[in-house]
């Protein structure tokens, strides 16, 4: 008996061909098991905001709380939230502290060199509060809708391929935040360790009541730059409109060629 003949008795080419199958429709089952599950968590999310007022950013903490609960009784990964974020959420939520959840969902999860990679562009309105207590790992951006970015953030980095709006690093105590863009008003409020660099401009208002660390702006500043400033250094490229006479410490520089202390 020949090879052919072997082949047709006992059908091995077709079983091959059948494990593929079986293997492909299994991979579609849990991917659109996935799918499923990751619908159900935005919409868990969007029933737990409903009574929220979700522009306060007192109530930040409380979302981040919940990411954290969802992320580890869902067990997801790093892809999961990539695609949680990326292909879901926007369908329904387009703004708001939505970011904070995010952030508690990657909490447990983001290891010390890992990178997640999130999509800005699909939402309609700014997502607050990424990077919310981030602690280690890359998160990067892309698109311009995140404002609080970086809101309390002990380590790891931050990466963003566009703009951001207001209250950017605020209250962050150690890590780095690299916009490469511009950035809106109050940069690094209230900041007590850490770098944040901007590559652009940036508006007013720039490390209020700043206790440590360092902002480097390339771009121009806006008016009352260092306004009720502690501690910690803050050095401009470009123009600024007006430096803070309320100020109580630390040091701003402008780049002349060297750095000027104002």
């Amino acid at each position: 008996m020949n090879l052919k003949d072997l082949i047709e008795r006992y059908n091995v080419l077709k079983i091959e061909k059948f494990d593929d199958r079986k293997i492909l429709r299994k991979e579609r089952y849990l991917s659109r098991r996935m799918r499923s599950i990751l619908d159900d968590i935005a919409t868990e999310f969007v029933e737990f905001i409903r009574d929220i007022p979700t522009w306060k950013f007192e109530f930040m903490d409380e979302i981040f709380k919940f990411g954290r609960k969802m992320g580890k009784e869902c067990n997801l990964n790093l892809s999961d939230i990539e695609k949680l974020f990326n292909q879901v959420l926007h369908v329904y939520v387009q703004g708001g502290m939505l970011g904070c959840f995010v952030s508690g969902l990657y909490h447990d999860v983001m290891e010390e060199g890992e990178i997640l990679t999130l999509d800005l562009r699909n939402y309609r309105g700014s997502v607050s509060g990424l990077g919310y207590r981030h602690e280690r790992g890359i998160l990067r951006l892309i698109g311009s809708r995140a404002s609080f970015l970086g809101f309390g953030m002990k380590g790891g980095i931050i990466e963003v391929k566009g703009n951001v709006g207001n209250h950017l690093g605020r209250q962050m105590e150690n890590g780095r935040i690299i916009v490469n863009g511009n950035a809106r008003d109050w940069i690094g409020e209230c900041m007590k360790g850490g770098i944040i660099v901007v590559k652009g401009d940036v508006g007013n208002v720039i490390g209020e009541k700043m206790e440590g660390g360092e902002i480097v702006i390339e771009g121009n500043a806006g008016f009352w730059v260092g306004d009720g400033m502690r501690d910690g250094t803050i050095k401009i490229f470009g123009n600024v409109k007006s430096i803070s006479f309320d100020r109580y410490g630390g040091k701003i520089y402008m780049w002349r060629g060297s750095w000027v202390e104002l």
